[in-house]
């Protein structure tokens, strides 16, 4: 399984987040596992508004660690 991590930040469009997230969720592979684990985060960890006013909580924060190296497959950014 690969995990996708989408950065939040204030001012994100909900679509551009909720879209991606529902569409790499619900992916399988050809033996019906789910193809990706995804993940989310903001700069500091702390909850973020959408340009709606909806506020969204991250799984963590945005960090660069020894621990994660290599372990994430794609990070995704739209604005």
């Amino acid at each position: 399984m690969r995990t996708v991590l989408i950065v939040l930040f204030d001012g994100v469009q909900s679509l551009d987040v909720t879209g991606p997230l529902e569409a790499l969720a619900g992916a399988r592979t050809e033996t019906g596992e789910p193809g990706y684990e995804v993940r989310t985060a903001s700069l500091d960890g702390a909850a973020v508004r959408t340009s709606s006013g909806l506020r969204l909580m991250p799984d963590g924060a945005l960090l660069v660690s020894d621990d994660y190296a290599g372990a994430i497959y794609r990070i995704t950014y739209r604005g």
